[in-house]
């Protein structure tokens, strides 16, 4: 007879795994936007972003100031993990989960980083009564990105947009810098000169003095 026993059942099938986020860059400091609200709206934390991206390493009042601002967001852990491997800190110094308790008070920060923020500090005009003042408000009003915590593809391309024009102005900086430095070097006895990181020497190319480095060790 016919078979009764109908369609077989449908092995379910399991939908691939997202592909991994990519890591956090410098570009994500604009193209992500609570990020971005923060530091443009508080140049003491942006004074000290720019600091750690020139590879000054943050002491401990820094590194709390950063934590407990950007880091009450997922964003802002990666940003400051970012900072915190960029400078060299020990592993151990790394965040894990985004802070839960109060963010730093601009007061807070004053008393933090004094030098910096009597430079930089200007006069934030916060109109969230219910809040104390922090640098966090200036993100009050922005979403939280998407629950995943993923970015999307606009954000994605953006920071690649501008990590470009970052690496762009610093290819041209390093340019000029390594122009002037064989200039200084062809003009010492042997053309050369040791540091800690190396021996610079100069060498002919075409005509054009070129800046070489022998690394130490």
């Amino acid at each position: 007879g016919a078979d009764e026993r109908g369609p077989e059942p449908r092995a379910e099938v399991e939908a691939p795994p997202a592909p991994p986020d990519p890591p956090f860059t410098e570009g994500d400091f604009e193209a992500r936007p609570r990020l971005a609200a923060i530091l443009g709206g508080c140049p003491v934390l942006g004074r000290l972003v720019e600091d750690a991206l020139a590879d000054r390493r943050l002491d401990n009042d820094e590194r709390v100031a950063l934590e407990h601002t950007l880091g009450h967001f997922p964003e802002g852990v990666l940003a400051v993990n970012f900072l915190l491997d960029h400078v060299g800190h020990d592993e151990e110094d790394r965040m894990g989960a985004p802070h839960s308790g109060n963010p730093i008070s601009c007061k807070g920060l004053f008393r933090r980083v004094p030098q910096v923020a009597r430079e930089r500090c200007v006069a934030c005009d916060f109109d969230f009564p219910e809040h104390y003042p922090s640098p966090v408000l200036h993100a009050h009003d922005l979403p939280a990105e998407n629950p995943e915590g993923r970015r999307t593809l606009e954000e994605l391309l953006d920071a690649i947009v501008r990590l470009e024009a970052r690496r762009e102005a610093i290819d041209r900086q390093l340019g000029a810098l390594r122009r002037s430095a064989a200039e200084r070097l062809a003009a010492l006895p042997g053309g050369r000169y040791a540091t800690p990181s190396g021996t610079w020497r100069v060498e002919d190319v075409e005509g054009i003095p070129a800046l070489r480095r022998e690394q130490a060790g």
